[in-house]
């Protein structure tokens, strides 16, 4: 179905149109998620992203602008819901180590921390600018 009647549909029955949405992009949904998500996540959990997304779309409805294409639209939403998914499975990975990757110093003064930020920013810079 093309993007207008399908945009038509769901203003006149969102149950309807949210099923023949779902029907025509849930492979390309599944696909860009699957490609972010399949060496960190199990498959129930890029499932549980893939719902997600459809239900971001759906959120935003009201909203949408028809600027660009459905399938753009859903492809940029299924991208940002699996970099989300990401960084939500990574910070929980971190902190599942027990351990926090910086210390805070109780004094309050953050000076010597900074310079060795700074230190190591500079060093991978110039290497990068390097290779």
């Amino acid at each position: 179905m093309k993007d207008g009647k399908l945009l038509a549909l769901l203003k006149e029955d969102p149950n309807a149109g949210m099923q023949q949405l779902i029907s025509q992009y849930a492979g390309l949904v599944f696909a860009v998620v699957r490609g972010r998500l399949a060496d960190i996540c199990d498959s129930s959990e890029i499932e549980d992203c893939v719902t997600d997304v459809f239900l971001h779309f759906q959120a935003g409805l009201k909203t949408f602008v028809p600027a660009a294409s459905l399938k753009n639209y859903l492809a940029v939403i299924a991208r940002n819901t699996a970099d989300m998914y990401m960084r939500n499975r990574i910070a929980a990975a971190s902190l599942d180590d027990g351990e926090l990757a910086f210390e805070i110093p109780e004094t309050g003064d953050f000076t010597e921390e900074v310079a060795n930020c700074n230190a190591v920013i500079d060093s991978k810079s110039c290497m990068s600018l390097n290779e």
